[in-house]
């Protein structure tokens, strides 16, 4: 693991991104290899692993807008691991910090001046303007979670896992399971998030997030009205307006059903 994390730092671009272009790579080469029923299959779970993290990375422990069981929290954290980002950690540090800076230098999804193919490929650069312990304290109530606390020490351990039980099992397995979902993670929350969602649609608040209802109706409501969540970024809906279809609402509304996750109460 020290070797790699070796030859990964002297790669211009995040382990994020590394994690990507290495599932693109397979995803080229073996997805011809796949079955239909494999490739629907991957497709299904693709979007069941975003909807988990969506409702637990983002919306719950980034921005407070639900809690969940014990049980949830390990079922999410294990889960979340198929898209590549690593901990929630890692991933509501920088998310909570674009909220608070959305669109100037100091952004770490899209800052001022910092060119396009920098953003797609997740430059280490886009980081230079961040306070590393400023963006940890944005997080610090996740640190005594148990669930998260695990996921992020050994992110890295469960994520080899995973690919090595794969590759002795079916090498072929690891394209719907694991780059599938990969790879759309990255398309949802880079190019829609970071640039659509950005730059093409109607503005309701001061930063240059934007509603775009055509967005959210082609990409079947992952991808929906973003101004909204930037305006009201604690609530667990994004279609605050009620005139688009916000998947990830959907599917919260079935877990709260069983007790699952619930609206904390103000």
């Amino acid at each position: 693991m020290k070797i790699l994390k070796s030859i990964s730092n002297l790669i211009p671009f995040t382990e994020y991104t590394q994690t990507v272009f290495l599932h693109l790579i397979l995803f080229l080469v073996l997805s011809r290899y796949l079955s239909t029923t494999a490739t629907l299959l991957g497709i299904a779970w693709s979007v069941i692993v975003w909807i988990s993290f969506d409702i637990s990375f983002h919306r719950m422990w980034s921005h407070g807008a639900l809690k969940c069981t014990k049980t949830m929290e390990w079922i999410f954290s294990f889960i979340n691991v198929f898209a590549g980002m690593k901990s929630a950690i890692d991933f509501c540090g920088p998310h909570i910090w674009h909220h608070k800076y959305s669109d100037t230098k100091k952004d770490t999804y899209w800052p001022t001046g910092v060119p396009i193919w920098k953003i797609l490929t997740q430059h280490k650069s886009i980081y230079k303007n961040v306070n590393k312990t400023e963006m940890l304290k944005g997080c610090r109530h996740l640190f005594k979670n148990k669930a998260i606390k695990f996921f992020h020490n050994y992110y890295y351990a469960v994520f080899f896992l995973i690919h090595l039980v794969l590759a002795v099992y079916d090498p072929l397995l690891i394209i719907p399971i694991i780059s599938m979902p990969v790879l759309l993670a990255y398309m949802i929350n880079i190019p829609g998030g970071v640039l659509l969602q950005h730059t093409w649609g109607e503005r309701i608040t001061k930063d240059k997030s934007v509603n775009n209802r055509f967005l959210s109706f082609i990409s079947f409501g992952l991808l929906c009205q973003h101004s909204n969540h930037h305006k009201h970024p604690s609530s667990h809906t994004f279609n605050t307006d009620k005139d688009s279809f916000d998947l990830i609402e959907f599917a919260i509304e079935k877990l709260m059903r069983y007790n699952l996750v619930w609206i904390p109460s103000k």
